[in-house]
């Protein structure tokens, strides 16, 4: 399908002004808190994982809009996804933003970041949320409250 770059950048503030699966209650899931000191982003991203699937997830976040969007487009691509699927969807994600060859069909509506690959100090902005969501799967703590 075309894109127009009106519609990346409508998809994008859409995602900002409406942030899906943000701030939802996430006692006892594995997070990661991560922070881009170059931009000033911080984000917590909180998955519940069951039989090798993200069942859910949360994350709050404090950045820029590219930050912030691709947190919330993350959140719905990623949710339901086994543990090798969301490995593949992130290393193509990430492929896409430093503009390497990648497969657009696994990623939805993250292809609005696509642009992203030409402005170089936007790309820890939207890798951030990806980038602690690997971490919370791999080695994330647990969080009771």
């Amino acid at each position: 399908m075309f894109y127009s770059n009106d519609m990346f950048k409508a998809m994008i503030l859409d995602h900002v002004e409406n942030p899906r699966n943000k701030g939802k209650e996430h006692t006892g899931y594995q997070y990661q808190t991560l922070k881009n000191p170059s931009c000033g982003d911080i984000i917590t991203v909180y998955i519940k994982t069951r039989d090798n699937k993200i069942e859910d997830i949360t994350y709050d976040v404090s950045g820029c809009s590219i930050c912030s969007a691709s947190a919330s487009i993350m959140s719905e691509l990623l949710m339901g996804k086994t543990i090798e699927e969301t490995n593949y969807i992130i290393s193509n994600f990430n492929n896409m933003v430093m503009g390497q060859t990648f497969d657009e069909e696994i990623l939805g509506e993250a292809i609005c970041l696509k642009g992203v690959a030409d402005v170089p100090t936007r790309i820890k902005c939207a890798i951030l949320g990806y980038k602690a969501i690997k971490e919370a799967i791999e080695e994330g703590e647990y969080h009771y409250e």
